[in-house]
């Protein structure tokens, strides 16, 4: 996962392209005859300083595209959109789906604290953290107050698997049509959020959508008791908000 400032990392990028980009740019110059002065001498020619700018603007726009999004505790969930595939949605007992965007998990009429699990569509994927789902079964929160999403990379799964996966998850949406399952048929969710392949991340958003918890990989146990610790901190403070709107 990235690490410190993205803004810091993508200047270190530019800066660095710009670098290779001269020198390579002053080769074929040269080899080529076309240039008389290559870039990386103190007197360029117009035109080498024309086809210069030209790469350099191009490597710009390309970067400028690059999804760099980590998540990060006490900052908004970063977007994303899973058009393909995308929310089961279970309607007169059959699986239909709908793009889902994870800003939807900000609701202002229905406020509810979210817990989202990534994983990959691997059963070892989800055995990482099935000590903590296990735990949420039992603990029993109030479905109105609280909201489970699996979203499952469908793209990170063992070849010849996604029959099965899509059966599996069809299956478990009929058997809790209260919980929110979502397929990532393209890995968009662990493109964007720089998570681990063949892993299992859990996060925890406050009903304002701000990341409270997050972890990439199997919780300990010192961790997942402080991860159900603060769902029902935050489900007692969302019951006091409500009861404060409503007085």
């Amino acid at each position: 996962m990235w690490g410190g400032s993205k803004s810091c990392k993508i200047a270190t990028i530019m800066s660095n392209l710009q670098r290779s980009l001269r020198l390579e740019y002053g080769r074929l110059a040269f080899n080529s005859g076309y240039a008389q002065h290559p870039v990386t001498n103190n007197n360029p020619t117009h035109e080498d300083r024309v086809l210069y700018k030209s790469i350099l603007v191009s490597a710009c726009l390309l970067l400028s595209n690059l999804s760099i999004a980590e998540i990060s505790v006490g900052q908004p969930l970063p977007s994303v959109t899973i058009p393909t595939k995308g929310e089961l949605i279970l309607k007169d007992n059959q699986i239909h789906y709908q793009q889902w965007n994870s800003e939807n998990l900000v609701q202002t009429e229905s406020p509810k604290v979210h817990v989202v699990q990534y994983l990959a569509a691997r059963m070892s994927a989800s055995k990482i953290n099935e000590p903590f789902t296990d735990k949420l079964s039992e603990v029993k929160f109030p479905i109105e107050k609280h909201l489970v999403t699996t979203i499952i990379n469908v793209s990170d799964a063992m070849w010849g698997t996604g029959g099965f996966v899509a059966g599996e998850l069809a299956s478990n949406k009929k058997k809790h049509p209260h919980a929110s399952m979502v397929a990532d048929q393209n890995g968009i969710g662990a493109k964007t959020w720089e998570l681990a392949p063949q892993s299992s991340a859990v996060m925890i958003l406050s009903p304002q959508g701000e990341v409270l918890f997050f972890k990439d990989g199997a919780l300990s146990a010192t961790e997942l008791s402080e991860a159900i610790k603060l769902i029902e901190q935050e489900i007692k403070a969302l019951d006091t908000a409500i009861a404060a709107k409503s007085a």
